[in-house]
């Protein structure tokens, strides 16, 4: 790989050796920046720093030949980003293709996998997912989930409203027995009626009363003239020999009295048996007396309250019974998503079998190693692990980078580096050091130096 005047480095030119290269050096050497470089060749666009172009130069190139024969060429401007690779023939390819397999199939990224942050654990899972083969089968199980959940929200959605329906109905009584009020409306127009004839009878009795009582006048009447005339009968009989005529002109018209007496009578007999007739008849019909208007009224309005409590006890029922199955519904959608989450689970427990003593942590967070988190591992287990785990993932990767392996101690970096030769591939580090026998080359201010040797810009076989 060949690097012009990217970051700090203006020009280095270095071949991977087999097995582990280490980049040694003090802080700000550049040692970060031959990593970034790989990355920014092998990764594309995504991987390029903020100050990807050295100061003072107008654009960065670097070059790399692969294992297979083939070149790739980035440059790195402000015009942008472009890149070109050609195979062992020299024939150009498509970047883009060609770029989506190195960084996926042939070449990791160590440093995001070891971090201890969030965003590690993703890629942790990730990579752990893939290398079971399990990455296809767990989209769809997340993907079911996700859609199960939707039918939960849907469905809760569904019951809360129904509980408010009911809530907004209120309390309700079960009807006992429905009121028809269509009944109670013709009773009220008999009630009406029965009114209407009654005031026709009690004006009858009225008028039999104001006969009664002119007949009752003219009987006190008669029997005032009677005594007057008993009076004066007593007068003539003293008179008797002096009003002889007088008395005959009396005894006439008392004659007259008698017979007027007896129609009189008649009439009055008459008169009270027509006043009895009609109270009989008001006492007959009043025992067919109604209930008053106010008091049928007042049924109406209880029969229509009625019927309005009949209609909300039957639309509560109805909205209950749909609150209930809505219910079930969403107890079985719960049911459905607990069998997808431990569909899933179960497919995560695959994970196990890869390497002995990795699995998924229960909150599905982070890997974890013999129950303890990934976050809380040494760095030598995380190293080892990732490796392992990352091979597994990507067989036919060859290159690794790593970024930040100053954290091993000798022994562990002798073991680190040992573990690399037995997988077989090729690992670029850097490692924060002034101890050359640690390094493959050392960086200095952005120059290659190499171990017990005064030459800049070498190639590395």
């Amino acid at each position: 790989m060949e690097v012009n005047d990217f970051q700090n480095i203006e020009r280095i030119s270095i071949t991977l050796q087999e097995g582990l290269t280490v980049i040694g050096g003090k802080n700000r050497q550049g040692k970060t920046a031959v990593v970034n470089a790989a990355r920014a060749l092998l990764a594309g666009k995504r991987s390029i720093p903020a100050d990807a172009v050295r100061h003072g130069a107008d654009k960065a190139v670097i070059e790399g030949s692969l294992s297979d024969g083939s070149s790739i060429r980035a440059v790195l401007s402000s015009d942008g980003y472009r890149v070109s690779m050609k195979d062992a023939e020299g024939n150009a390819l498509t970047p883009r293709e060609a770029l989506s397999r190195l960084i996926d199939d042939r070449a990791v990224d160590l440093t995001p996998f070891l971090a201890a942050d969030l965003a590690g654990s993703r890629q942790r899972l990730e990579a752990a997912m893939i290398a079971a083969g399990i990455e296809d089968q767990l989209t769809e199980a997340d993907k079911a989930i996700e859609r199960v959940k939707s039918k939960a929200s849907d469905s809760r959605a569904c019951v809360r409203m129904l509980s408010a329906e009911i809530e907004g109905l209120g309390a309700v009584a079960e009807p006992k027995d429905a009121i028809d009020i269509d009944a109670l409306q013709a009773e009220l127009i008999g009630a009406g009626e029965w009114r209407e004839k009654r005031h026709e009878l009690e004006s009858s009795l009225s008028d039999a009363r104001f006969d009664a009582e002119g007949v009752a006048e003219n009987t006190a009447m008669l029997e005032r003239d009677r005594a007057r005339y008993a009076s004066r009968i007593e007068e003539i009989d003293a008179e008797i020999e002096q009003l002889q005529v007088d008395r005959k002109h009396v005894l006439a018209n008392i004659e007259q009295l008698t017979i007027a007496e007896t129609d009189v009578a008649a009439f009055k007999t008459a008169a009270v048996a027509a006043v009895n007739e009609r109270i009989k008849a008001l006492e007959d019909y009043d025992a067919f007396k109604p209930r008053t208007q106010a008091e049928i009224i007042g049924d109406i309005e209880a029969a229509k309250k009625m019927r309005g409590d009949v209609d909300r006890w039957n639309r509560k029922q109805e909205i209950g019974g749909r609150f209930d199955e809505a219910k079930s519904a969403l107890s079985a959608i719960m049911e459905e998503q607990r069998a997808a989450e431990q569909a899933k689970a179960d497919l995560l427990c695959g994970i196990g079998t890869l390497i002995g003593g990795v699995s998924i942590s229960e909150d599905q967070s982070d890997l974890q190693f013999n129950g303890v988190l990934w976050p809380s591992l040494c760095d030598t287990e995380r190293i080892v692990i990732g490796i392992q785990l990352l091979s597994k993932a990507n067989p036919e990767c060859g290159f690794m980078l790593y970024d930040g392996i100053e954290k091993l101690d000798p022994d562990m970096l002798a073991a680190f580096r040992s573990k690399i030769d037995d997988l077989g591939i090729r690992v670029l580090a850097t490692r924060v050091t002034v101890n050359e026998d640690e390094c493959t080359f050392m960086m200095n201010a952005g120059q290659i130096v190499i171990p017990d040797a005064s030459s800049v810009q070498p190639t590395l076989l």
